[in-house]
């Protein structure tokens, strides 16, 4: 897909739930079924947004993550990335200037990650250093860091064999922290 999008960048969870965040469609992160009772499911209600995905899956770039206390993380999944680029894509046939949000609690890294999914996916192959250029703005504190795993499924789903995840190193020294930190404790990969 050519042309300009008109993603936002990713929201924290409380942004979005106060109602300060109007889009043609979000697509709403929460936590795994498994850590709902630790971290804070959205409460976006129904009819808020034209269209609504709902995700649920914790911040963590490997499939499974077992912490030292035994609480046991569950990864994005390629389904996750899948159902997001297809909302995405059904929405821009249907209005190609729409306003796409995503949300996850700190509006970081996985809904970073997948906002920049659905760039790439829209601007098209060679174009990775600006879909990155685009997921970075207003990022005024240099916070936002990519899930890995998700930059990695986006790379392997739209073919880009690694150009994503290339750009982010380049352009996005907290990406590049944080999976150097995910690499000491788990393996992170695509499948």
């Amino acid at each position: 897909m050519s042309g300009h999008s008109a993603i936002s960048c990713p929201f924290p969870r409380t942004l979005v739930e106060a109602g300060l965040v109007q889009a043609d469609a979000l697509v709403s992160i929460g936590p795994s079924a498994a850590n709902s009772h630790r971290v804070a499911v959205p409460q976006i209600a129904e009819g808020a947004f034209p269209r609504l995905l709902r995700l649920r899956f914790d911040d963590v770039p490997c499939p499974n993550w077992t912490d030292p206390r035994g609480t046991t993380w569950h990864g994005p999944a390629v389904a996750d990335v899948e159902a997001t680029l297809d909302l995405a894509r059904e929405v821009f046939s249907l209005q190609p200037d729409a306003f796409i949000a995503c949300h996850c609690e700190q509006g970081i890294s996985r809904s970073a990650a997948l906002a920049l999914a659905i760039l790439a996916d829209r601007l098209g192959a060679g174009a990775e250093d600006e879909a990155v250029r685009q997921a970075l703005l207003g990022d005024v504190e240099g916070r936002r860091c990519f899930n890995p795993r998700i930059v990695r499924i986006s790379d392997r789903l739209l073919g880009r064999q690694g150009a994503i995840e290339a750009a982010l190193e380049r352009r996005c020294r907290p990406f590049v922290t944080w999976r150097r930190y995910w690499e000491a404790k788990a393996t992170i990969d695509a499948t």
